[in-house]
């Protein structure tokens, strides 16, 4: 989790929650123009025997708008930090 919220921190983001015991980050990225509206991240991790469950949220609110590139640029960020 550490690796992960040192990303989020580097994509501009905001770390509204960090729950190591229940697996969870919770993110809040400012919206340009949106006169201090957030965007939120969610990020679950879930221990298996053989492995790593991990669920990725992001959610634009009515109105807003992002380009897939810029939200899959930042996934792909995030998990490339963790596997390092």
């Amino acid at each position: 989790m550490d690796r992960a919220s040192k990303q989020i921190a580097l994509e501009g983001m905001t770390i509204t929650t960090l729950d190591r015991e229940g697996g969870l980050i919770v993110a809040a990225n400012k919206v340009v123009g949106g006169k201090g509206d957030t965007v939120p991240l969610v990020i679950t991790f879930e221990q298996f025997n053989d492995g790593l469950k991990l669920e990725m949220k992001f959610r634009n609110g009515f109105g807003q708008l992002t380009s897939e590139d810029t939200v899959r640029d930042g996934f792909c960020n995030i998990l490339s930090a963790i596997e390092r």
